[in-house]
């Protein structure tokens, strides 16, 4: 065989076992598996220790390890008090869930207790008609993340310095609590206040187009 035929045999070999091989999933190297937990958990804990010794808002870090069935009912118990409490304003229902030493970091205004929630739900409700909710969920340890979307007609009274549009609104979320004992004890908001401010005519679309569909 010649030098130049025995290469282009040996190259047609090589892209015949990597064709084969290509869709293979190559199993995880239980070293480098067993490495990353570990540095994300030295990450973690670096991250609570320092967070929160600092001043302003605290790392919601991740405590205990629950069962599968304690996290559905974590689940369950944050979907149920999100729904019911801005679908039906529940002021009772806050009472019952918010402790009043429980601490809320949102950026509409951080506080303590029940109180805290009410004034939020309650600022919403006053400028909205029509208030609906849905969320979805998912916990690790105590903590339970939920993305949620509340959307309503702003026809009843001023929000945010504008007076009712008869738009109807949309705002949307991300919100991780902390649960314990049946109680939620601290809740850190993050809130599409940009988006939210545009359907209010505040803020122009960015680029000059229209306010996004449906909103």
């Amino acid at each position: 065989m010649n030098i130049r035929l025995f290469k282009s045999f040996s190259v047609l070999l090589i892209l015949a076992i990597a064709g084969c091989t290509g869709g293979v999933a190559v199993a995880p190297n239980p070293t480098t598996a067993e490495t990353t937990a570990a540095s994300v958990e030295a990450a973690s804990e670096k991250n609570c220790s320092t967070i929160e010794e600092s001043p302003g808002v605290p790392f919601p870090c991740v405590g205990g390890t629950l069962s599968l069935e304690e996290l559905e009912i974590n689940k369950g118990l944050v979907h149920e008090f999100f729904v019911t409490a801005w679908e039906n304003n529940d002021f009772a229902l806050i009472d019952e869930k918010i402790p009043a030493d429980a601490k809320d970091y949102s950026p509409l205004g951080s506080g303590v207790g029940p109180e805290s929630f009410k004034g939020i739900i309650g600022m919403f409700h006053e400028a909205m008609d029509g208030i609906t909710a849905e969320g979805s969920e998912m916990a690790e340890g105590d903590l339970v993340t939920h993305f949620w979307k509340i959307s309503g007609t702003h026809s009843k009274g001023t929000i945010f310095g504008v007076p009712p549009t008869n738009k109807d609104l949309v705002l949307t979320g991300t919100t991780t609590v902390r649960v314990k004992d049946g109680k939620i004890v601290a809740r850190w908001s993050q809130l599409d206040m940009f988006g939210f401010m545009q359907q209010l005519g505040v803020i122009p679309p960015i680029g000059g187009g229209e306010t996004p569909s449906g909103q």
